[in-house]
Order: C-alpha cells, then structure tokens, then sequence
C-alpha cells in the first residue's frame, strides 16, 4: 500500500521575550494542529461531487471514465440475460420478430445496450470516489509529523495512486487528494496564527506574579 505524502510549510520570528524552547513547541502545536484540521475538514472535500470544478481535476477521458464505469458495474452483477431482454426491448418493432434475418443489426444495438447499462449502473460522478477504497484509506487515518517550519501527513494509499502516474494518460490521483487551495492555505494560516496567539498568551500571562 503506497503513502499519499503531504506537506505544508510556514515561517515566523520567535519573539523576543519567548524562549528558544517555549517558541519550539509553540511551532510543533501549530503544526500539528493545521495538519489534523486539514485531514478532518479540508481532505473529505476532495471527494465531493463538485470537487472536479473546484479543485480542477485534469479532465479524464471517455475511455477512463468507461473503464471505471465497468469495474463499478461489475458489483452490480449485469447479466446477459438482462442485457438480451433490454436490447429486446429497446429494438424497433420490425426487427424483433426477425432476429436471424437482421442478426448484425440486432448484435450491434446489443452491445449498444450493454454499454449504456454498463455506463448507467457505474456512472462515475465523483473523480476521485468509485468504490471508495481510496476515501476509506486516506480519511480513516494519517500520521501526522510537525516540525518547526512544516507539518508531514502520510496516509496510506493504494496501488493506483503513486506520487508520479506510471503512465502518462493516468490522472494524478496523489496530487489532486493533496491539492491545497489558496483559502484553504489562509485558512490553515489564520487557525495556526490563533492556536500560536493563545499558546503565547498562556506563557506570558504565567509569568505575572501577585504580591
């Protein structure tokens, strides 16, 4: 199972009435506590049905997209039988009687119909959410590491999703689980800079003494 890696990386000044150590944690908090709000709140986004607008998926082929609609349908258990009375039924009134005299007809409108049934049953609307194993992967757990400047979030993967596409035509599915968008970065700064406020003031109010 391959790890989906991402980070996120902020520079401050420690002030000058704060300890080396004090301002080290301090960082270490904020950045652990920008990467759990990202895994929590910000990830599950990337799976939405509008997701493809808002964080610009590349767009995927009418062959990708026939392909996942395939490997979806494939649970939904699409027999032959099913195809064969849906054709029957969809075939104009002329040809059903004589099905041997218009068989090539008859064999293309059949795999016209298990097409469409096939694109039916697994129409993907989501890019990055058909079975679902990819979403369970990535939001059931992530290992988080702050550093001073950066956080670290590594969660596990799947076979189909490398850091690099193993074939050009293949989306980036890794990059676009980690896509980070510019008020998403704002949003991660302004809740860092608050948990980093309220951890400085909890120090400097430490060191009032009453007489």
């Amino acid at each position: 199972m391959r790890g989906l890696i991402h980070h996120v990386r902020i520079i401050e000044k420690r002030p000058p009435d704060v300890t080396v150590r004090a301002w080290r944690q301090i960082r270490h908090g904020t950045m652990k506590t920008m990467g759990l709000h990202w895994h929590a709140t910000m990830l599950p986004n990337h799976f939405a049905p509008n997701a493809s607008n808002v964080y610009k998926y590349k767009q995927r082929t009418k062959g990708y997209l026939k392909q996942k609609a395939w490997f979806m349908a494939k649970g939904k258990e699409i027999s032959k039988e099913e195809v064969m009375a849906e054709t029957l039924r969809t075939m104009p009134k002329g040809l059903k009687a004589g099905r041997g005299q218009y068989e090539d007809v008859f064999w293309r409108q059949y795999q016209k119909t298990r097409e469409r049934m096939l694109e039916e049953a697994g129409s993907p609307v989501r890019p990055l959410y058909y079975r679902g194993t990819l979403f369970r992967n990535v939001t059931q757990i992530a290992t988080i590491r702050s550093f001073e400047q950066r956080f670290k979030l590594v969660m596990p993967g799947t076979s189909y999703t490398p850091a690099r596409p193993r074939n050009p035509r293949m989306p980036p599915l890794a990059m676009e689980v980690t896509t980070l968008l510019q008020r998403e970065k704002e949003e991660l700064a302004k809740l860092g800079k608050a948990f980093a406020t309220a951890q400085l003031q909890t120090i400097r109010e430490s060191r009032i003494t009453e007489i």
